[in-house]
């Protein structure tokens, strides 16, 4: 008769259900995930999964199992999208520190070739010098200096500021009567 049992319950502990709801307590116990309930016989098994409150707690089960999915595919998109601003930002960074050294450099060797071959003293007319075919027809280089137009403007004849000065002094005298 032991002999009977022994077979009967290794029968039933061999009949373990293997489903993605069911799980086993540390004491051997059936247990429903969805639920949190302990289902007495793993032969009760199919009719607790076909119970409605055992469909409820499925259904709401897989609903937050898809909430926390969507919630951490989100937190994954925003973590690349960072890692991306965060190397695009540092691309352009080290893009803009590269047109500035590339400027300066540019500069220091312009500034180099101006220090070392000074500029002619006479301007060209704004013509490359084989321009024309005939040298005859050519305009005639400026007359002024290339320090006159960068410094200060030449002076009037001193007879036309004599008489302007005059115009200036009625003009004054003129006003002061009249307000006065």
């Amino acid at each position: 008769m032991s002999d009977i049992r022994a077979l009967l319950k290794a029968k039933r502990e061999g009949a373990r259900v293997s489903h993605p709801l069911a799980s086993y307590t540390s004491s051997g116990h059936l247990r429903c995930i969805a639920c949190e309930t302990i289902v007495k016989h793993a032969s009760s098994w199919e009719g607790h999964v076909g119970s409605k409150a055992h469909r409820v707690n499925a259904a709401r089960l897989r609903e937050e199992e898809q909430k926390r999915a969507v919630h951490t595919q989100r937190e994954r998109e925003e973590v690349v999208a960072h890692a991306k601003r965060k190397a695009k930002e540092q691309e352009e960074e080290g893009e803009r520190k590269e047109d500035r050294a590339l400027a300066e450099n540019k500069k220091r060797r312009l500034y180099e070739e101006h220090t070392q071959h000074p500029l002619p003293t006479r301007e060209s007319s704004g013509f490359p010098a084989d321009f024309f075919s005939d040298a005859s027809k050519a305009p005639p280089p400026p007359s002024y200096d290339r320090e006159d137009s960068e410094g200060e403007v030449i002076a009037a004849p001193s007879a036309a500021s004599a008489g302007s000065n005059a115009v200036d002094l009625e003009w004054e005298a003129f006003q002061q009567d009249v307000l006065n």
